[in-house]
């Protein structure tokens, strides 16, 4: 895997999509203050892996009883309807269906929902390994896990013929993954 120096994050735009209160957009580039590997913005929420590889999120549930699916991959018992501040994604689900700590991570893709603003959402997560997770919305299977059930924790996705992920892209309903072996996966 490539490895890049941590560098500042800086954001414009919907103030709430990355954890912060407060009516106004950001009309100027604003430093949010951390250090960060990587980061990804989706439909209100943004995804970002800090300078010690640890996965984060942060941004914006209208309504946490009827629009969380999972995608912010954090339980809902630790997230509010509103604005919710950046904090640590602490818990993934290997393949196994164990839980652990959060791996050191190397990319992050949140994702987008479609035009009638469902909250329909899932993200998808690349560990400095190559073993890849899914999180969120999963009615068409677009997690990748073999079934339709949403995931409020991210969960391994078990790669054809063990290879290992290096990018991969969140669509509405679906996901697309490459692999080392330069191959593309679709869901």
């Amino acid at each position: 895997m490539c490895v890049m120096d941590s560098s500042d994050l800086w954001f414009w735009g919907a103030r709430s999509s990355i954890g912060y209160d407060g009516n106004t957009d950001v009309e100027q580039p604003t430093d949010i203050e951390e250090r960060v590997y990587d980061a990804s913005a989706g439909s209100q929420y943004t995804l970002i892996i800090l300078s010690d590889r640890s996965p984060a999120v942060a941004g914006q549930i209208d309504n946490l009883d009827s629009g969380y699916r999972g995608h912010f991959a954090i339980s809902r018992d630790d997230l509010q309807s509103g604005v919710n501040e950046l904090q640590r994604i602490p818990t993934f689900v290997n393949l196994d269906g164990d839980t652990f700590n959060a791996p050191q991570m190397f990319k992050v893709y949140a994702g987008v929902e479609s035009s009638d603003g469902s909250g329909d959402l899932h993200s998808i997560f690349i560990d400095i390994d190559g073993n890849i997770y899914a999180s969120g919305y999963n009615n068409r299977g677009q997690l990748c896990l073999g079934d339709e059930g949403n995931r409020e924790f991210p969960t391994q996705i078990k790669m054809p013929n063990n290879e290992r992920a290096i990018s991969a892209a969140v669509g509405i309903e679906f996901t697309l993954i490459v692999s080392d072996k330069n191959k593309l996966y679709g869901w």
